[in-house]
C-alpha cells in the first residue's frame, strides 16, 4: 500500500485482508489445487491472489477498482485480471471455474452471491469472507423472517460450513463489524435447478412475502395455473413464500417452466 500509494476507497467498501494466518486458512479450505480454474471476486491488493498464483492455479481475478486492477496486472503477470464490476459481467464471457473465492465487499454481498450461485453453480466450491451478522440470512431456514432467495440458493447448491470468525484487526482499515469465512461445497442432489431464471423466479416469489404466495406465483404463470401448481406440490393456497422449503421451490419451478 505504501509502495503504490494505495488508499482504501470507501465507495468500494474496501477493507484489505492483511493476515497471513487467515489467508493460509482460506486457501486451505478452498480446495484450490495446481490444476484448479479459480475465479476471485474483489482481489484488492492481492492477499489471496498472490498465494493462489503461487499454487500455479489458473486464476481469473475481477476487480472493480481500476487502480488495483492496474497494480495486480503489474505485480502478478500470471493472473488474468478483469477490470470490471462483476455484477455487469456476462457469464458467457468468463469461465467455467472449479473454485470461486472472494473477500466480498459487504454492501454487495447478496447480489454477488446470488449471481454466483445461480450463474456459476458448476463450480465445485465457493469460499467467502462475509459479515458475520449476514450468516443469519445466508443460512436461514424456511419459516423464518431471514429466509429469502439467497438462503434458498445456498441450500440447493450444497453443503454450508462456517470455518472461522475473523477479527477486525486482520484488515486495513479495520471494519466496524466481525467477519466470517464460510465454504459452500457443491452437491448434485438439487444443484441442477440453479440458473439465472431460477433466481428471477425466487425474487418474484419473495416480492410479496407477507401475502399469499398464490399472488406472487400468479404474476409468473397466471392465477389459474399457479393455483394448480401449488396444489400439485401439496401446499395450501394460503401459504406464504417464507414458509416454502427450497426443495418445494425447485419442484414449483420445474412445473412452471
Amino acid at each position: 500500500m505504501q509502495r503504490y500509494k494505495i488508499l482504501p476507497e470507501k465507495r468500494f467498501g474496501q477493507n484489505f485482508l492483511c493476515n497471513d494466518d487467515i489467508t493460509d486458512l482460506i486457501i486451505s479450505e478452498s480446495g484450490i489445487e495446481p490444476s484448479s480454474r479459480v475465479l476471485e471476486i474483489g482481489p484488492g491488493i492481492g492477499a489471496l491472489t498472490r498465494k493462489i498464483a503461487g499454487i500455479k492455479a489458473d486464476i481469473t481475478a475481477v476487480e472493480i477498482d481500476l487502480r488495483l486492477a492496474s497494480y495486480l496486472k503489474e505485480d502478478l503477470p500470471s493472473v488474468k485480471v478483469i477490470a470490471s464490476d462483476f455484477l455487469k459481467i456476462k457469464r458467457e464471457d468468463i469461465g467455467p471455474f472449479d473454485r470461486i473465492i472472494s473477500n466480498i465487499p459487504y454492501y454487495v454481498m447478496t447480489p454477488i452471491m446470488n449471481k454466483l450461485l445461480s450463474g456459476f453453480s458448476d463450480a465445485l466450491s465457493m469460499t467467502f469472507m462475509v459479515e458475520e451478522s449476514a450468516l443469519a440470512r445466508i443460512k436461514a431456514s424456511y419459516g423464518t423472517k431471514q429466509y429469502g432467495p439467497l438462503s434458498v440458493l445456498v441450500s440447493l447448491y450444497g453443503e454450508f460450513n462456517k470455518v472461522i470468525n475473523v477479527p477486525d484487526s486482520a484488515f486495513i482499515p479495520r471494519p466496524n463489524t466481525l467477519s466470517s469465512v464460510i465454504t459452500l461445497k457443491k452437491t448434485d442432489e438439487y444443484s441442477d435447478v440453479l440458473c439465472p431464471e431460477f433466481l428471477t423466479f425466487l425474487e418474484t416469489s419473495f416480492s410479496q412475502r407477507r401475502k399469499k404466495y398464490l399472488n406472487s406465483l400468479g404474476t409468473v404463470c397466471g392465477r389459474e395455473k399457479a393455483s394448480s401448481v401449488i396444489s400439485a406440490v401439496g401446499l395450501d393456497e394460503n401459504v406464504r413464500a417464507e414458509d416454502i422449503s427450497p426443495e418445494i421451490f425447485r419442484k414449483i419451478f420445474d412445473l412452471i417452466r
